[in-house]
C-alpha cells in the first residue's frame, strides 16, 4: 500500500487533508445571509405574568393589541407580523375548538329537527339537552364580549347573526322539551340562523374569506339603510292592509260604537 501511495503521489494524510479542505469549501459555499426582523412594539405581544383563568373568564383584561384603534397599522409589515404571530400561536387553536363545539351544537339541534319522527323521545331529550348546554356555553362568551365593550359588540355585523341564532335555538329547545312539540316556524327560523352562522365560520379559510368579508362589510355599511328601507316597506304594507280591508267591516264596527 505504501508503494502504491508513493506511485500515485498521495499518502493517506494527503487524502484526509484534501477531504477536510473540500468540506470547509462546501460549508462556506452553503452559508446564506439571513435578515432578522424585530417587532418594535413589545407591549403588543406581552402578557401578564400572573394569569387567573377564572378572573379572565369573568372580567377579561384589556391590552394594547385590543385597544389599538388605527386599523391602517395592520396593513403594515409590523401589523401583519403581530397578527400572524397571535394567529399561529394560539388563535387558530381557539378558533378551531370553538368551531368544533359549535358543530356539535348545530348537529344536536338539526338531528332532532330532521329525525324527530325516527328517533325515540329519549334520544330527542339527549340531543335537545346537548343543544341547550352548548347554546348557553356560546351565549356566555357572547355576553362576555358584550360586557367588555357594548359599543364594539353592536358595531360588528357578525354579532347580529351569532346572538339571534344562539338565543332562538335555546328558546326553541327549551320549549320543545317542556311541551313535547314546537311550531314549525320556530324550527325553521332557528335552523336558518344556525346554518348561516356555521357558514360564517369559513371566513378564516383563504378560499372563502374575501367573499364573506365583502358580504359582511357591505351589510355593515348599509345596515342603517336596510333598517330605514324595512320601516318604509312596513309602512306601505300597513297602509295597503288598511286599504284592502272590507269597507263593510269598518262601517259595521263604527255603527256598533
Amino acid at each position: 500500500m505504501y508503494y502504491w501511495n508513493k506511485l500515485i503521489g498521495k499518502t493517506e494524510s494527503d487524502f484526509v487533508a484534501t477531504l477536510q479542505s473540500s468540506d470547509k469549501e462546501e460549508s462556506a459555499s452553503d452559508f446564506v445571509t439571513t435578515i432578522i426582523f424585530l417587532f418594535p412594539f413589545p407591549n403588543f405581544v406581552n402578557y401578564p405574568k400572573i394569569y387567573n383563568t377564572w378572573e379572565e373568564l369573568k372580567n377579561p383584561s384589556s391590552s394594547c393589541f385590543i385597544n389599538f384603534d388605527d386599523l391602517s397599522f395592520y396593513k403594515t409589515w409590523n401589523g401583519e407580523a403581530i397578527i400572524n404571530f397571535k394567529w399561529k400561536t394560539f388563535g387558530r387553536k381557539y378558533y378551531l375548538a370553538i368551531w368544533a363545539i359549535y358543530t356539535i351544537f348545530i348537529c344536536s339541534f338539526i338531528t332532532v329537527v330532521a329525525l324527530s319522527n325516527k328517533i325515540s323521545w329519549d334520544y330527542q331529550i339527549f340531543f335537545l339537552n346537548t343543544a341547550i348546554i352548548l347554546g348557553f356555553w356560546h351565549l356566555f362568551f357572547e355576553i362576555r364580549q358584550f360586557y367588555y365593550s357594548p359599543q364594539q359588540y353592536f358595531s360588528s355585523a357578525w354579532n347580529y347573526i351569532d346572538l339571534p341564532a344562539i338565543i332562538s335555538t335555546i328558546i326553541t329547545s327549551v320549549y320543545w322539551l317542556m311541551n313535547g312539540t314546537v311550531s314549525i316556524w320556530a324550527i325553521t327560523f332557528s335552523t336558518l340562523l344556525l346554518e348561516l352562522q356555521f357558514i360564517l365560520f369559513f371566513r378564516f379559510i383563504p378560499f372563502f374569506e374575501s367573499y364573506l368579508a365583502l358580504i359582511m362589510n357591505t351589510i355593515d355599511k348599509v345596515l342603517s339603510f336596510l333598517i330605514i328601507f324595512g320601516l318604509i316597506i312596513f309602512a306601505f304594507a300597513h297602509a295597503l292592509f288598511l286599504l284592502l280591508q272590507s269597507t263593510s267591516e269598518i262601517s259595521q264596527s263604527s255603527n256598533g260604537i
